[in-house]
């Protein structure tokens, strides 16, 4: 009796596990996929011209917006010439 009480127990398990469960994942998947791809497509239309709008805001000719012109430092460069040991 508990042969058949064991055997009923992993033909359930295996049904569940091997049937209803991927069943399950194909129909949610299946009920998702609509939903998914609408958010993709108002993504892909609404997302690039936030980008666009941030990209024409700063031109790369221009200094930042938080510095003045008072802030900018002229460096100048001295180049010292190097003797090698072999002329001395």
């Amino acid at each position: 009796m508990s042969n058949l009480i064991a055997t009923i127990i992993l033909i359930v398990i295996f049904v569940v596990v091997f049937i209803i469960l991927p069943v399950l994942a194909i129909q949610l998947f299946v009920y998702l996929a609509p939903v998914i791809l609408v958010v993709y497509i108002l993504y892909k239309i609404f997302a690039p011209k936030r980008q666009a709008e941030q990209r024409t805001r700063t031109h790369y000719n221009e200094p930042p917006r938080n510095t003045s012109a008072d802030d900018v430092v002229d460096v100048e460069f001295t180049v010292h010439e190097v003797k090698d040991d072999d002329e001395e």
